[in-house]
């Protein structure tokens, strides 16, 4: 995987962050044979972000922005290569 594409993911990623758009949306944009292990990563912890409720409806919003902070470190990470 070339830098041009992990950036282009690493865009999309921010995209969906940003609520700019849906994880479908992303999905259809994203390659499946990933080779590179920070967009894997990357990938990893979007698809098991969690929410900001628990399903008891406990506030989980300390641990979800935790998550995301994680995954917008590794966007940055991947666009600055």
């Amino acid at each position: 995987m070339n830098q041009e594409e992990k950036k282009r993911i690493a865009s999309f990623a921010q995209k969906l962050i940003d609520d700019q758009i849906t994880f479908d949306q992303f999905q259809e944009r994203i390659p499946t044979d990933l080779e590179d292990e920070d967009v894997s990563s990357l990938l990893d912890l979007i698809e098991h972000e969690p929410s900001e409720k628990t399903i008891f409806g406990r506030d989980n919003k300390k641990f979800h922005d935790e998550h995301v902070k994680m995954i917008k470190e590794l966007i940055n990470k991947i666009l600055a290569q």
